[in-house]
């Protein structure tokens, strides 16, 4: 990865909780948030965002200040009349507008669309037949309603899907105004309450908006009862769903990692010889030597994986996930037995092997059916090799009574562990994650949510070459720790 590409990522990273401030319980980190009591979170696109659309139609479709403006009078008129008595409610969503006397919701929508540039946007909200208080909506524009079109609420939504873009902070901040106009918010010190009744024109603004969001959220999810929640949100994306088309992305192959060479399947070749070489030199008996065998082994089939995983297109598959996972696996346990330098452990991964061997053999010879993958021949072989396989313990185990995570520390490796286990083995196991990345695009349609369509065949994933390379030079140097004098490497760039 280049220096670039992780400093953004970097820095992308730091609006989120680390792992360090995760709670942890038993094998489950929670993240801060879901440690205050009483929060059932709501999702802004799927629950919170419907709920105030007409003011993402105001902040889409009109000049920022002036769609402001039209905020700030609503929250002017709510606090005119929580100061007479008048007004019970303190939002200006969708549904508690439908809660509002015939009266009121003339006034605070007749606010909402005295301006002619938005009247034609906000026109739009009558393609929804369950739109809350729609015939006070329909009173506001007088004039027959005739065709309606639905592009000003596509536009809409696509600009404020994103919960911390700026027009969705500004229709966040419209709810939390409205709360504070009517007496609803109150804040602890007079700053906070000039942020908020004179955002964006005061405080640090880079700390402002994520307040606003912080306290649109808190307020939107306290005691919050999903199943008591009003139906206004769901009705309006099923519309959705049914009135507009999806909309496919043309291209299949959205890799994001900059074309990096790597090494060549020459240089690979070359590097294979010189290990045989270099083991052939560091051979110094002909009995089994369980070291030098693992040493050259584990590195040899490291280079094999990596010569594999080098066939046009392969690297971008998903078997090659599977493949960088086995050759970090391979990394991690060469590291670890050299680190420990002990002849019983070598000798332990070496009989485990056998072990796996002959239990496979085992289980295989009562099938009636054999699977095409391997031959019973060769694993009778493999479990024989070094002594008969009735002297020849099963471990059902870990080789070392430990874990890959583990061996990783005590190597010095756990970096490399974090880099490049993880998400290779979500690949492995054909977990959610895997699946959603590989074969399932994103639709384009702002209001399909950007929901999920399955591919017409996977995506060509970012390359996994350049990152073997990494761990197979790492390996390679370990070689030479243990073997000195084996220089060559393969990466060429």
């Amino acid at each position: 990865m280049s220096h670039r590409k992780a400093k953004k990522q970097r820095k992308a990273a730091r609006q989120y909780s680390t792992i360090e401030e995760h709670k942890r319980l038993g094998q489950t980190l929670t993240p801060p948030i879901l440690t205050i009591p009483n929060v059932a979170p709501r999702s802004w696109v799927d629950d919170r965002l419907p709920e105030m659309l007409w003011a993402a139609l105001v902040v889409s479709h009109l000049d920022r200040e002036a769609a402001l403006d039209v905020f700030r009078a609503v929250a002017k008129y709510v606090a005119s009349e929580a100061n007479r008595g008048q007004l019970k409610l303190s939002s200006i969503t969708h549904s508690a507008l439908a809660e509002y006397s015939p009266e009121t919701q003339d006034k605070v929508i007749g606010i909402i669309t005295r301006d002619l540039p938005q009247r034609e946007a906000l026109r739009s909200l009558l393609i929804f037949e369950d739109l809350p208080a729609r015939e006070a909506w329909i009173r506001a524009f007088g004039a027959p309603l005739g065709a309606i079109d639905s592009t000003p609420v596509a536009i809409a939504v696509a600009k404020t899907l994103d919960h911390q873009s700026q027009e969705s902070t500004d229709c966040r901040w419209a709810k939390v105004l409205v709360m504070l106009a009517a007496g609803r918010l109150h804040l602890p010190s007079e700053e906070l309450v000039r942020e908020i009744a004179e955002y964006p024109d005061f405080g640090d603004q880079r700390k402002v908006r994520p307040s606003i969001r912080a306290s649109e959220l808190a307020f939107g999810s306290m005691n919050a009862d999903v199943t008591d929640a009003p139906p206004w949100a769901a009705q309006f994306w099923a519309k959705c769903l049914v009135a507009t088309p999806c909309q496919l992305p043309s291209n299949t192959f959205d890799g994001e990692s900059p074309s990096v060479i790597g090494t060549t399947s020459q240089r690979v070749k070359e590097v294979y010889g010189d290990v045989i070489k270099h083991a052939a030199l560091c051979l110094a008996t002909s009995a089994v030597d369980p070291k030098h065998d693992a040493v050259f082994g584990i590195v040899l089939y490291a280079l094999s994986v990596l010569k594999e995983v080098m066939r046009p297109g392969l690297g971008n598959s998903i078997i090659a996930r599977m493949a960088l996972r086995s050759v970090l696996e391979s990394y991690v346990t060469l590291a670890y037995l050299i680190k420990r330098q002990d002849e019983k452990l070598w000798q332990s991964y070496r009989v485990y092997g056998a072990g796996q061997a002959k239990l496979s053999f085992l289980k295989l010879t009562q099938n009636e059916e054999l699977p095409n993958y391997v031959s019973v021949q060769t694993l009778e072989l493999l479990a024989n090799e070094d002594r008969w396989q009735e002297f020849v313990k099963i471990d059902l185990g870990h080789w070392d009574r430990s874990n890959l995570r583990q061996m990783s520390e005590v190597a010095g490796v756990k970096p490399d562990y974090d880099a490049f286990y993880s998400w290779p083995s979500a690949y492995s196991h054909g977990q959610w994650g895997a699946v959603r990345d590989a074969v399932f695009a994103t639709c384009l349609n702002p209001l399909h949510r950007l929901h999920r369509i399955p591919r017409s065949s996977a995506r060509m994933l970012d390359d996994v070459v350049p990152d073997v390379c990494v761990l197979v030079d790492k390996m390679l140097d370990l070689v030479d720790s243990a073997y000195p004098s084996l220089t060559i490497r393969v990466r060429v760039a």
